[in-house]
């Protein structure tokens, strides 16, 4: 959840900066000088002196939440114009009138509960930052409005970047709450992203965690669309994770460009497997002019190298003339060849595609978006029987919720009985969101034992948000089992909307499943809302209730208050002797989960004092698969604390997951580490089979120095057959 708000939060700032689509057009000649830190500096104390009480641009300026609301919306729909004539609107504006407009915003937002002002409140507050960032951060930080501090800090600390990085820095480290300040570091960098990107690049190099939420991939390409060459050398400052989307993004732009520049820089690259992420990436842009030429260049790259080209080549061929796509990718001679740029064509995803050890390829050849019914149907009328045709067939039933009836029922009139129901099971999928009412009708046509019960349950429970009561009347005379997903979903709403009076609704249930089922979602959902009142109704029940309710109470304590979670949590673990349903140790690793997102380093302490055994090992593991993805060294650290045993080696195991695709040398060092023989072995084959795919020698090499018996040594070597 936090990722969404952070994310959110980012892009309200670059659109109230008037920047997003933008974002990379500070790598272009001649910015760097008018850019520098003391050019902003200088302007900024021109314009400070000038503005803080100056008189302003009269007339023009926005006067008020809903003037500014108007500017926003009053420009046909287009939201870039929108931006830029707030920007005109508020760069008029001296200090004393933006104060005026900043406080008419915080009460337009307290007085209009259920509509948000967010993006008049980052455009006017950054640009308030701009003028007297020590007047705006303190009003900021003053009110106790949530929503307008939340959008406020994150676009002032944003505005003070622009023009003075170290100020911003500083006045980031006076804000206490780590979510918050978490958020404002995300507008920040935003801000530097556009103003000054050799400063960006120094920050993420700093702490390359901060650069996990930025898609290298459109990023790189916009860079390479003003100056290819030195987006080639901006990308390979950063880390290593990130270059790979930046790499093979430049790559395919570049190669549109002057394609021999480009695959003379791709082939100076050392690293084996950016070099064939590039070439590979290249020939997509070759595509667009000369796809003989593009398919031609593909034959000298690994296996999983040219089955990205394959990819990216399909991927330009299809946005040109899908049809003249299709055919060429069926006039393929190589049976896998003519596999992968079919999976393309059919919107399968990375089964077939590029292969995940080089970066996420959809980031830059525009996804494996969603095909017409039209072009999957002409797909599907090419590939005979197998996964192929399966993942098509999925594909096609997604697109077909979108259909009207009659157009879905005219299109599996096409299709044999066994397909038209495979077909109809995908389309459900996607009817539970937007249409569960049709979805249901669907689910309960299909023969029993057709349909994955999760579909059900995503029926009922989007159902649910519509009209609990519905559900729990069509659930009245089914099984305890299919009861049990709908009644719990039912009982969320009902929380939402009165908690006190969903506790009242428990008690219909007799003990059992279906009864289990509410409890957990209603406190839940309850403690989403108001985590006080939910726990203090939670005391109130008794023995195993009490545990369950307490499963789902905790990851939303652990969200505000981690600590006072982890003491409940060990009070029940010190005066319940058994843990017969698994409950506490849900709870456990639940919590530290989510304690990890704030403060791993306490979450670990606490972690390492719960007593030996199956709860201790899985709490460490969620742990270290949370904290490794933010920061693996500390991760490690932590880890080589423990003793040896199966605790330890649960968190090695974790930690090797969540880097063998970025880093396999490292994962194969952790996992060589790991005490049990055989869930060594296992992890370390796991690790050569994907580090195999992008550079053999190296993992060859790795398995022959590793401390390995001669059978496991033989086991591993047969991966590379």
């Amino acid at each position: 959840m936090f990722a969404k708000i952070r994310y959110g939060m980012v892009l309200s700032v670059l659109a109230g900066l008037g920047l997003a689509f933008w974002a990379g057009r500070a790598s272009r000649p001649g910015n760097a000088a008018d850019l520098s830190t003391g050019g902003r500096l200088a302007q900024r104390a021109e314009r400070l002196d000038a503005r803080k009480s100056g008189p302003g641009g009269g007339g023009q300026s926005a006067t008020s939440a809903l003037h500014l609301r108007d500017i926003f919306k009053n420009n046909g729909g287009n939201r870039q114009l929108g931006v830029a004539l707030a920007d005109a609107a508020l760069a008029k504006m001296n200090g004393q009138q933006l104060t005026q407009l900043v406080h008419n915003l915080a009460t337009a937002q307290a007085t209009t509960p259920g509509y948000s002002y967010s993006l008049e409140i980052s455009a006017a507050c950054a640009r308030w930052a701009e003028v007297d960032p020590d007047a705006a951060l303190l009003f900021a930080l003053s009110t106790k409005q949530t929503s307008f501090r939340n959008a406020s800090i994150c676009s002032i600390i944003a505005g003070i970047a622009k023009y003075d990085p170290a100020l911003a820095r500083a006045k980031l480290a006076t804000i206490d709450d780590p979510s918050l300040r978490r958020s404002a570091q995300s507008g920040m960098l935003s801000a530097l992203m556009v103003a000054s990107l050799d400063e960006w690049i120094a920050a993420i190099k700093a702490d390359p965690a901060l650069g996990r939420q930025y898609s290298m991939g459109s990023m790189a390409g916009e860079w390479a669309m003003d100056d290819p060459a030195m987006a080639a050398k901006r990308v390979m400052q950063l880390p290593t994770e990130m270059q790979r989307g930046g790499v093979a993004a430049i790559a395919k732009v570049w190669a549109g460009k002057d394609s021999a520049a480009a695959t003379t820089w791709a082939q100076s690259l050392t690293d084996p497997q950016q070099r064939n992420q590039a070439l590979a990436a290249i020939a997509g842009g070759i595509a667009a002019q000369d796809p003989d030429a593009a398919l031609a260049s593909l034959a000298s790259l690994t296996p999983a190298a040219r089955r990205a080209g394959l990819t990216s080549v399909f991927s330009t061929m299809a946005d040109l003339d899908f049809d003249a796509a299709l055919a060429k990718a069926s006039a393929l001679t190589d049976p896998a060849d003519r596999k992968t740029a079919l999976a393309m064509l059919a919107g399968a995803g990375n089964s077939y595609g590029y292969n995940g050890n080089y970066g996420s390829y959809d980031s830059y050849v525009g996804g494996y978006s969603s095909r017409s019914s039209e072009q999957l149907s002409a797909v599907l009328a090419t590939l005979p029987t197998g996964s192929l045709r399966n993942n098509a067939l999925n594909q096609l039933g997604s697109q077909l919720a979108v259909c009207s009836r009659e157009e879905a029922a005219a299109i599996l009139a096409d299709y044999p009985q066994q397909e038209r129901e495979k077909l109809q099971s995908s389309m459900l999928q996607q009817l539970s969101y937007s249409d569960p009412a049709r979805a249901l009708e669907i689910y309960q046509s299909l023969p029993p034992g057709n349909v994955e019960s999760y579909n059900l349950a995503s029926i009922y429970s989007n159902l649910a948000t519509k009209d609990p009561e519905a559900v729990l009347k069509l659930l009245a005379d089914k099984p305890p089992k299919e009861q049990a997903q709908g009644v719990g979903y039912a009982f969320a709403q009902l929380a939402r909307n009165d908690p006190e009076a969903a506790t009242r609704r428990l008690d219909e249930y007799p003990a059992g499943p279906v009864r289990d089922a509410a409890l957990g979602q209603l406190t839940g959902a309850w403690a989403q809302d108001d985590p006080a009142a939910a726990k203090a109704w939670v005391t109130t029940l008794a023995g195993a209730e009490q545990v369950r309710a307490l499963n789902s109470l905790i990851p939303a304590l652990a969200g505000s208050d981690p600590k006072g979670a982890a003491d409940i949590l060990g009070r029940l673990l010190a005066t319940t002797p058994k843990d017969a349903d698994g409950n506490l140790s849900s709870a456990t690793s639940n919590l530290v989960s989510t304690w990890a997102r704030d403060d791993p380093t306490a979450a670990g302490s606490w972690t390492t004092t719960l007593p030996d055994g199956n709860m201790k090992t899985q709490a460490i593991s969620n742990l270290a698969a949370t904290w490794a993805q933010e920061d693996f060294a500390a991760t490690g650290k932590w880890i080589d604390s423990m003793p040896d045993g199966q605790a330890r080696d649960s968190g090695v195991s974790s930690m090797v997951s969540v880097t063998t695709r970025r880093d396999p040398a490292t994962a194969f060092a952790w996992a060589a580490t790991i005490g049990d023989n055989q869930n060594r072995v296992n992890m370390l084959s796991n690790v050569v089979q994907q580090w195999k795919e992008s550079d053999p020698d190296k993992a060859r090499a790795a398995v022959q120095r590793a401390d390995l018996t001669s059978d496991e040594r033989d086991r591993l070597l047969k991966r590379f057959k």
